[in-house]
């Protein structure tokens, strides 16, 4: 709130989760004689349009790649999150890590280095870790994006990550 906009909250998600009940908070109305009774707000965000590489990201890992070329890039799902520290943000606790390939444009493809092909609504779980790794390979050289969301069983919020080529011109 602010002197111009009294009694109001602005409330602003983290760029790139969706989700049911993602955040909530407490307040409580007074007019500084008398309190109201304390009033609980749960906070959801809508999920953007499926099987589009164009909304926001949390968070972007971009790998540097030749032309018409396959190269690895690992992908940690913890990183921007201070995930070991006191004041960590981490959604997931320590609970398996389920993710869903959301998208994937036409110049880049991917698979994980089980061989599973990362096609739209391919799906996997990590167990023990918060990363994978990818086998990237680009067609041609334009740009592309894999869009990847993160999730748990026991969370109602979704991360929404991206892999990025950036292709290397000689």
């Amino acid at each position: 709130a602010s002197l111009s906009e009294p009694n109001r909250v602005k409330y602003k998600p983290l760029t790139g989760i969706h989700g049911d009940d993602i955040d909530s908070f407490t307040f409580t109305l007074s007019d500084c004689v008398t309190s109201g009774a304390a009033t609980s707000v749960t906070l959801g965000v809508a999920t953007p349009t499926s099987g589009s590489t164009d909304d926001a990201a949390f968070s972007t890992t971009t790998i540097d790649i030749y032309p018409s070329s396959t190269d690895t890039v690992t992908i940690d799902f913890a990183d921007g999150w201070d995930k070991d520290s006191v004041n960590t943000q981490w959604p997931f606790g320590d609970d398996d890590l389920i993710w869903t390939i959301n998208a994937v444009d036409s110049t880049i493809s991917g698979e994980a280095t089980d061989s599973t092909a990362l096609g739209v609504g391919a799906t996997g779980t990590l167990s023990g870790t918060t990363s994978m790794d990818v086998v990237v390979t680009t067609d041609g050289d334009q740009t592309g994006k894999i869009s990847i969301w993160v999730t748990t069983s026991n969370s109602d919020v979704t991360v929404r990550y991206y892999i990025q080529s950036s292709i290397i011109r000689d």
